[in-house]
C-alpha cells in the first residue's frame, strides 16, 4: 500500500473510532474507515461485512442494534476491512491520485476533495499560483495569464494543473535530498 494511502486510512480509523457504527441520525452503518452503507451500498465491503453479520443476525444493516453491530465488529478481520477500504479509496478517489501528493498534505488534500471536487481542484490552483509567485518552484505555462498567473482557476485540473502539481512535488522531493 502507498503510504499516502496508509497515512489516509490511518487517519480516516482514528476519526471514525475504528469500529463499524452507526452515527445517531444516519440510515445505516459506517465501516471503521468512513465507507457509508447508505451512499455506497453496493461496495464489495458490504458484502464481506454482510457475510459475517449472517452469523448474528438475519436482520438487514439498517437495523441492526448497537450491540449487534459491536457483535459483528468483533468478528471483522481488521486486515481485510483494511485491504476492501483501501480498494474502496483507490476507486473513489481515483481522479485526485493521491499518490503524487506529499504525505503531509494527503489529508487536507482529501478532505477538500471530499466535501467539493471543483473547489479541491480550484484551492489547489490558487495554491500552486502563489507557491509559482513566490518561487517556491519553476514551472513555464504554454500560457501565461493576464494576472501573472501559470494557472486559470477554474476547477478543472488539466494537463497543465497537472503539470505545474508535478513541477511543485519534484521541487519538494529535491530539497528533502539536499537537506
Amino acid at each position: 500500500m502507498e503510504k499516502q494511502y496508509e497515512v489516509l486510512l490511518k487517519y480516516i480509523n482514528k476519526l471514525e473510532g475504528s469500529e463499524l457504527h452507526r452515527n445517531k441520525n444516519e440510515h445505516d452503518v459506517t465501516n471503521a474507515y468512513g465507507i457509508y452503507r447508505y451512499q455506497h451500498p453496493k461496495d464489495p465491503i458490504w458484502k464481506y461485512i454482510d457475510s459475517i453479520a449472517a452469523s448474528i443476525t438475519r436482520a438487514p444493516s439498517h437495523a441492526w442494534d448497537s450491540k449487534t453491530i459491536t457483535s459483528i465488529d468483533a468478528k471483522i478481520n481488521k486486515a481485510t476491512d483494511l485491504e476492501l477500504s483501501y480498494n474502496f479509496y483507490k476507486k473513489y478517489l481515483g481522479a485526485l491520485d493521491i499518490t503524487q501528493y506529499p504525505e503531509d498534505l494527503v489529508v487536507s488534500v482529501v478532505t477538500c476533495f471530499v466535501n467539493t471536487q471543483v473547489g479541491a481542484w480550484k484551492a489547489l490552483q490558487e495554491a500552486l499560483n502563489d507557491c509559482h509567485k513566490y518561487n517556491l518552484f519553476t514551472f513555464i505555462p504554454p500560457k501565461m495569464h493576464p494576472n501573472g498567473n501559470i494557472l486559470l482557476v477554474d476547477g478543472k485540473f488539466g494537463n497543465t494543473s497537472k503539470g505545474a502539481l508535478k513541477a511543485y512535488v519534484d521541487n519538494l522531493k529535491t530539497k528533502d535530498v539536499e537537506t
